[in-house]
């Protein structure tokens, strides 16, 4: 091969090399996927999520929002569990597993607005419950005794009537599960800046974080609540 041949065709190489490695990091950087990062960041607004809400929520089709999932499950980044027939989905290491019982019931959004109304409407009968939120008797019954079990909500006999008033059970969990929340946020940190994406904090707070990144020519921006207690209450 001549000399002058031979030369181009190594600066050539040279060139693609650094090309090549971006492409690998791309791939191994789940979040640099705008649709993976939108899809992790409703999950830690909605954590226990089944994926039709996810996919109607980020308006993508079911077969798109099962590959993405399998994906930041593949990565450790999202986590599952079966109900039923339905599978839940959530980041995994915000939430303890003691508490998802209490995120499956208020990821259903009558049994949340169940919940919340009981919050701003302490006393109220599971008749009343029913006729405000427009639920069958037997929904009212059901979502009550749910509460009941879960420690979310006591009971207190008046006469005829079972009155009920929420428990201190999700500030007392909030405040026991703050130190995970903050792991949550280095733990995210970490792993962007071991992929090489060059994280920079645009704010940070107790129960959110925005964070800047990088790879190449190509940014990305993360923002995620790292405080489902809060956000899992948000009446919808």
């Amino acid at each position: 091969m001549p000399e002058g041949v031979g030369r181009a065709l190594e600066r050539m190489v040279k060139r693609k090399e650094p090309d090549e490695r971006e492409e690998e990091r791309r791939d191994s950087s789940l979040l640099m996927n705008a649709v993976r990062r939108r899809l992790f960041e409703y999950l830690c607004t909605h954590p226990c999520s089944h994926l039709s809400e996810v996919s109607s929520a980020l308006k993508v089709s079911t077969n798109t929002a099962r590959w993405h999932l399998r994906k930041l499950i593949g990565g450790n980044l999202v986590s599952k569990k079966k109900s039923g027939a339905r599978t839940l989905y959530y980041p995994s290491d915000l939430i303890s597993l003691d508490s998802l019982d209490i995120f499956e019931f208020l990821s259903d959004r009558r049994m949340r607005g169940l919940y919340l109304l009981l919050v701003d409407s302490p006393g109220s009968t599971q008749s009343d419950l029913a006729k405000s939120l427009k639920l069958s008797n037997q929904a009212a019954i059901r979502g009550t005794k749910k509460l009941e079990n879960l420690g979310l909500v006591s009971k207190i006999q008046d006469g005829v009537y079972a009155r009920y008033f929420p428990t201190g059970l999700l500030s007392r969990k909030r405040e026991a599960e703050s130190p995970r929340m903050k792991a949550f946020q280095d733990s995210i940190l970490k792993r962007l800046q071991s992929e090489g994406l060059k994280p920079k904090i645009i704010r940070r707070e107790s129960g959110s974080i925005m964070i800047e990144f990088r790879l190449a020519s190509e940014k990305g921006l993360l923002n995620i609540s790292t405080d489902p207690f809060s956000t899992a209450l948000v009446a919808e």
